[in-house]
């Protein structure tokens, strides 16, 4: 006869849904915060804002303007407020634009005007040889026998906003109202 050896004894089973739970002791370490909607806010926009372009500051690089424009389509996806969207495009600058915005949040009456910050880096980074450029192009634009009117008009009144618009921030720089 060969004997069995001996179960060993296993504590019992507890059905977690049966316990009651009390206040969550504080925990001593700091990646175990409970998830708030703040916190849920912050991870979407870090995924967000990680589809803005990188703007180097760079001659021959992306227009400003156009840089602007495809972070603010990211930004009002995202619900950005104006102090996020200080906060996502500046992360998103590098080299010359990086140093520059250091030195803009260093210097800035209000750190949270979007607006203002808006318009200090298109006066920085539009230069004068570029809006030549898009002015020579907004005199030469012809539509094409395939192009919509539609399309052609939205060109057209594309090159105009960023002409005119760098001229108002010129403008304004030269003689304040």
């Amino acid at each position: 006869m060969t004997s069995t050896p001996p179960t060993p004894q296993t504590a019992p089973i507890r059905n977690p849904l049966n316990q009651r739970q009390g206040p969550r002791a504080p925990s001593s370490d700091p990646n175990n915060v409970p998830l708030t909607k703040s916190h849920l806010r912050e991870l979407y926009s870090q995924d967000e804002r990680k589809s803005i372009p990188v703007y180097k500051g760079k001659r021959g690089d992306q227009l400003i303007n156009n840089w602007l424009k495809d972070a603010k389509r990211v930004a009002q996806s995202a619900g950005w407020n104006a102090k996020d969207k200080i906060k996502y495009f500046s992360d998103r600058l590098r080299g010359d634009a990086a140093d520059w915005h250091s030195d803009y949040i260093d210097h800035a009456a209000d750190k949270e005007d979007y607006d203002a910050w808006e318009k200090a880096i298109i006066s920085r980074f539009l230069t004068e040889t570029e809006i030549e450029n898009l002015k020579k192009q907004l005199n030469e634009l012809k539509q094409m026998h395939d192009q919509s009117t539609q399309t052609y008009v939205s060109r057209l009144n594309h090159l105009y906003d960023i002409i005119h618009g760098k001229e108002i921030v010129l403008d304004e720089t030269i003689a304040p109202p």
